[in-house]
């Protein structure tokens, strides 16, 4: 499940949460980077929304055309989903298709110890 919201800013570390991009080069659901640039632009409300985010990945072996070795766009991702929904005179109800896009990216400035199972760490810190 994607956050609704993600404050998003250069250097800040992250972990992609969505199918695998590319397992052989080193880009993977869970895998952890570091973002390099995001690319906005605004919305048909006003809100600056993210076009796509630049993360240089921990393992990543890939080199593309115009970005450093290990460099990735991570483009958003879209779901959708059903609800129902009341009328404010609560007299109606109507079912609603509601749909949202995200850059599938999370904050990793911590890890559960379920994620950091089988990593290489050269420092923790357990509580």
């Amino acid at each position: 499940m994607l956050p609704g919201f993600i404050p998003l800013y250069v250097g800040m570390p992250v972990v992609y949460k969505s199918r695998n991009l590319a397992v052989e080069l080193g880009v993977a659901n869970g895998s952890q980077g570091t973002v390099v640039a995001v690319e906005t632009e605004m919305d048909a409300c006003s809100y600056e929304i993210a076009k796509y985010a630049l993360v240089k990945f921990d393992k990543c072996k890939a080199q593309l055309s115009g970005l450093p070795a290990g460099v990735v766009p991570v483009f958003p991702v879209s779901s959708r989903f059903q609800t129902v929904a009341q009328s404010i005179d609560k007299t109606k109800t109507q079912t609603v298709t509601i749909q949202r896009s995200q850059l599938p990216i999370q904050p990793a400035f911590a890890i559960t110890s379920h994620s950091a199972e089988g990593k290489t760490m050269s420092k923790v810190l357990v509580d």
